[in-house]
């Protein structure tokens, strides 16, 4: 039976050392995967200030940098830029004056968000995950970025250096599907690296494969007020974001599986995908106020425009009205299809129960990939490359 390591008892952080208290000798007892992870919780919980500059690595070789500063009750900063394309940076910045995000595709424009989570929601799917993972270690329930604190049979496999820093080597289970290693480092418990190992729906039964990804990070316990410092806003009209239109819609795990069950049987059919019959599609169930589909509406632009020639169609499905998604289509261009689904008659079909939902159909119509949210583009494009490429 597989043993949940879930890293919140912060009396394991004492017998660490991490609050103060006297180290247990390593010659004692060696710590275990519960310790450490509570240990690292512990650290991020309890800093005052906090700054890391990092990069991320996906399966497909994409590589994007990334800097964070923070600094109680209420300074932040994240700043993101993606080596492959620079207009597709941007900087989140929260202070006592409000939230700002500023997509640099858009530099006449500046986005106010309701709170902290909102912000870091929208930039979740574009960022590969990090910008939520270590806000959410540092601050509790603004994002999901403890759950990597939570681990299936976690275990700790030895000390490995980390750009020179001894750090505890662990490894584990999330979500089922991925196995994770976290690199936290011996002596500060603050994550150095984290790699996710995914295994994506093969295109046929004897044919799997692993898609990975790997972020590491130069952590420190302090922060200066030019890393702080929120972005340039002059010359910007501001737009204000209502939070209470800009939630996903949180799967239920059955609901999920019934989604999933598509896997391996012949896309439902309608008039826009049979219109496409040949070529590999993906079917985006999405809308306006969910931000987790508008931070997906990027991807999946620029995964149209780099595949098309190649045979890759997306079609976007939403259900609202003509005039809203008018309205937001001047403001985000997007160069693939986009369908309304009067009645939602596809997405039951298709047996929606979340937004986003990516749909992936191979050339003969048959269903290879089904995924929900925004976070991981890395198993998709790996998925539609390899549909791509096959006879």
């Amino acid at each position: 039976m597989s043993r949940r390591c879930f890293a919140v008892v912060l009396a394991t952080a004492v017998a660490l050392g991490g609050c103060g208290a006297q180290a247990t000798p390593r010659s004692e007892r060696s710590p275990s995967a519960d310790d450490i992870l509570a240990a690292m919780v512990a650290a991020y919980r309890g800093a005052h200030a906090y700054a890391d500059r990092g990069e991320q690595l996906d399966g497909a070789g994409k590589r994007r940098t990334f800097e964070t500063a923070f600094e109680r009750p209420d300074r932040f900063r994240f700043e993101e830029r993606d080596d492959g394309d620079p207009a597709r940076a941007y900087v989140i910045s929260s202070s006592r004056s409000g939230v700002v995000t500023r997509w640099y595709v858009r530099p006449d424009v500046v986005e106010r968000d309701a709170d902290l989570a909102d912000a870091i929601g929208a930039a979740a799917g574009i960022s590969g995950g990090t910008s939520y993972l270590i806000p959410g270690l540092l601050l509790p329930g603004v994002s999901g970025g403890d759950t990597i604190a939570m681990l299936d049979d976690g275990h700790v496999e030895g000390i490995e250096a980390i750009g020179g820093h001894p750090c505890w080597r662990i490894s584990g289970r999330r979500h089922a599907r991925d196995a994770v290693t976290l690199w936290i480092d011996r002596d500060r418990h603050l994550l150095r690296r984290i790699a996710i190992r995914r295994r994506v729906a093969p295109i046929d039964s004897t044919a799997p494969f692993d898609v990975v990804s790997t972020t590491t990070y130069d952590p420190v316990l302090a922060v200066s007020e030019e890393q702080l410092r929120g972005p340039e806003l002059a010359g910007a009209a501001y737009v204000e974001r209502d939070r209470s239109q800009h939630g996903a819609l949180e799967p239920s795990p059955d609901g999920l599986a019934l989604a999933r069950a598509l896997v391996g049987k012949p896309a439902p059919r309608f008039a826009e995908l049979a219109d496409r019959a040949g070529h590999v599609v993906i079917v985006d169930f999405w809308a306006t106020w969910c931000r987790p589909c508008v931070a997906a509406v990027a991807e999946l632009d620029d995964l149209q425009q780099r595949y098309e020639r190649r045979g890759l169609r997306v079609i976007g499905v939403s259900s609202e009205a003509p005039a809203e998604v008018t309205r937001f289509t001047s403001d985000h261009p997007i160069a693939y299809a986009l369908v309304r689904d009067d009645g939602d008659q596809v997405a039951a079909a298709y047996r929606v129960g979340a937004l986003p939902m990516l749909v992936v159909i191979d050339r003969a119509g048959i269903v290879r990939h089904v995924d929900v949210g925004s976070g991981d583009f890395t198993s998709v494009e790996a998925v539609v490359v390899d549909l791509l490429s096959a006879p």
